[in-house]
């Protein structure tokens, strides 16, 4: 799937708590999509998506309060179909426009405890690929007599029972929305849930990803105490379509192909530092992979920086990713967004690794023990790549 996503507007510097390539490197702005642009609803027979919360994921708070523009869900189905994206949201529930598939698992007033009692069986029910969950936001009011710490035991039992439910499901769990301008105590309830929602979303391994919603929206975006408005259900649905774009939708299958080029100077990095792989030279000269894996998703192009030389470009921003003596940095450069292939470290397991994309090519791989040098043989330079990396 090759699409041209750009990043939602935030109040944080992260939206999507995963570990990306190039962290030094910035994406754009996420392009609106108008709710007026809907695309024909109804599943199109792909990734089976449950959006799984409270009335926020049922789409309450706008001018009617049954929900009939369907919350973020309208937006995010737009932008996924638009993208070409195949999506399947599923659910026991529907509520929602005729423009979008209605299916989904929002239950207006209900708590963590009260989602986690009956989720098992609406997983067993709707069989999910990808599981979008934010809730809480009943519980975190004032007068519920919730601690915040109850809240993130309740919120952890629940996402041991999606895990042991549906342990290959991949599972976005989203802090919850800021409160409305004039509800303090209730924002400061919201903040210190959603540092535990992130902690309990890193805390349940490699499938749990934290999406920080509450840092896509301001308090202005939102109608009530805790009920966002058009625009702030806009911005969500924004904010889920990136995280579901950078934590890919599909399986990633190895793809290989050989066509040895000369002249590549390629370098990638995790934006904690850690996740470096460089190779340079004639196509004999070997790949070092100084670290075991990284994860997440940013989207690059290979191209001729002259000299003989080619590089990784950010679509995002059009940040040039290079290296000098092994230390990674970025030369600036103009860049008009075209679609893309996404990247990301994948675990092959038995200490082999891929740098792999979303139309299942593997760019890399490490096979070995811990930098076993790799070396190119078949890069396919010019235009979107797609490279594979054997073992020297």
């Amino acid at each position: 799937m090759h699409v041209n996503f750009q990043r939602p507007s935030r109040r944080t510097a992260v939206v999507v708590a995963a570990v990306g390539l190039a962290g030094a490197l910035t994406l754009g702005m996420f392009a609106a999509t108008p709710a007026s642009a809907a695309l024909p609803g109804t599943s199109n027979g792909g990734v089976r998506i449950m959006p799984l919360g409270d009335s926020i994921t049922f789409g309450q708070g706008l001018d009617n309060p049954s929900g009939p523009y369907g919350g973020y869900r309208t937006e995010l189905w737009n932008v996924l179909a638009q993208s070409g994206a195949t999506v399947d949201f599923v659910g026991g529930e529907s509520a929602g426009p005729s423009t979008i598939d209605r299916d989904h698992e929002g239950h207006p007033g209900w708590t963590i405890d009260m989602v986690s009692a009956q989720v098992g069986r609406w997983l067993y029910s709707a069989d999910p690929h990808t599981i979008l969950l934010q809730i809480g936001a009943n519980d975190v009011r004032p007068g519920t007599f919730v601690s915040i710490a109850e809240m993130e035991s309740d919120l952890s039992s629940l996402v041991d029972r999606i895990r042991a439910v549906k342990p290959n499901a991949r599972l976005l769990l989203a802090s919850t929305t800021p409160a409305g301008i004039g509800y303090d105590v209730v924002e400061q309830r919201i903040e210190q849930y959603n540092a535990r929602v992130k902690v309990v979303a890193q805390s349940k391994g490699p499938n749990v990803q934290f999406v920080d919603i509450f840092g896509a929206l301001n308090r202005t975006d939102i109608s009530d105490d805790l009920h966002p408005s058009l625009s702030g259900y806009t911005k969500m649905g924004q904010a889920w379509a990136f995280a579901l774009r950078t934590s890919s939708l599909q399986p990633l299958q190895p793809v290989h192909s050989v066509q040895p080029v000369d002249g590549v100077l390629i370098a990638m990095k995790g934006n904690n530092g850690k996740y470096v792989s460089a190779w340079q030279g004639p196509a004999d000269t070997p790949l070092q992979t100084t670290s075991p894996h990284a994860g997440g998703w940013e989207h690059f192009r290979l191209v001729n920086v002259g000299n003989g030389y080619w590089a990784l470009k950010s679509v995002g921003n059009g940040l040039y990713v290079n290296v000098v003596d092994g230390v990674l940095f970025a030369n600036s450069a103009t860049y008009q967004g075209v679609p893309s292939t996404m990247f990301r470290w994948v675990d092959l397991g038995n200490q082999q690794f891929a740098l792999a994309s979303t139309n299942g090519y593997v760019v890399s791989a490490r096979i070995g023990t811990t930098n076993a040098p790799l070396h190119a043989v078949a890069p396919h330079v010019g235009g979107w790549e797609t490279l594979t990396w054997s073992l020297v």
